[in-house]
């Protein structure tokens, strides 16, 4: 969600939250920036292409900790992308994901009108007050969209 919101510093804290931490601090700053500005000047949707686009980035740097699950998740991933590569013919992979995404999503609306806020006893992970803020970072992701986009013109 922090991607969505083109928001750096969250990225980089949900970053530190999988165990990226310490003297790495800076260097991820401007990689996750590089990265938002890379995707921005592409016009590309955000998805895991993206995501293990910055990660890749992050462990040439050296930036370690993340552990083996974000190994396998990569792994996984590539594989994965290659499957639907070859069975979509050229359309983007990330989108058959989203869609199972949206299905569970939609799914767990009468779940989370009983659950609290902070909840993320989802299948989707994400809390009702993730939404939320989402929500509210429409208009400063619209910003720093355009503040992005005019810096790399200038």
């Amino acid at each position: 969600l922090a991607a969505l919101a083109l928001d750096a510093p969250r990225i980089a804290a949900g970053l530190a939250g999988l165990g990226l931490r310490g003297p790495h601090a800076a260097p991820i700053g401007a990689t996750v920036d590089h990265a938002l500005d890379t995707l921005v000047r592409s016009g590309r949707p955000l998805g895991f292409d993206w995501l293990v686009e910055l990660l890749d980035a992050l462990a040439l740097q050296g930036a370690g900790g993340f552990g083996e699950q974000l190994a396998v998740f990569r792994k996984s991933w590539l594989s994965l992308a290659g499957v639907l590569g070859d069975l979509g013919a050229g359309r983007d992979t990330d989108l058959p994901l989203l869609g199972l995404g949206l299905q569970r999503f939609t799914a767990e609306w009468p779940a989370r009108l009983l659950a609290p806020a902070d909840s993320r006893a989802f299948s989707t992970h994400v809390s009702t007050a993730d939404l939320l803020r989402a929500a509210a970072d429409t208009w400063p992701a619209g910003l720093r969209y355009w503040l992005r986009l005019l810096g790399q013109a200038g």
